[in-house]
């Protein structure tokens, strides 16, 4: 929980991106209201070749149990 009251994931991981290996890092930063999740995401996906994308966007999203 954030000091204005947000609530901040963040998260890490391995995976494919367009085929290639890749290590994927995500930022959520949003509030919760009624167990809905809104807010911004920000997210890095680098490549074992070294190249890199930053994808920045909406989210909206139920918690998974």
């Amino acid at each position: 929980m954030l000091p204005d009251g947000k609530v901040e994931v963040m998260g890490q991981g391995t995976g494919k991106f367009m085929g290639a290996d890749a290590f994927i890092m995500s930022t959520d930063t949003g509030t919760m209201a009624n167990v809905v999740f809104v807010g911004e995401v920000n997210v890095l996906i680098t490549t074992k070749e070294g190249e890199s994308v930053m994808i920045e966007g909406q989210r909206c999203g139920l918690p998974i149990s």
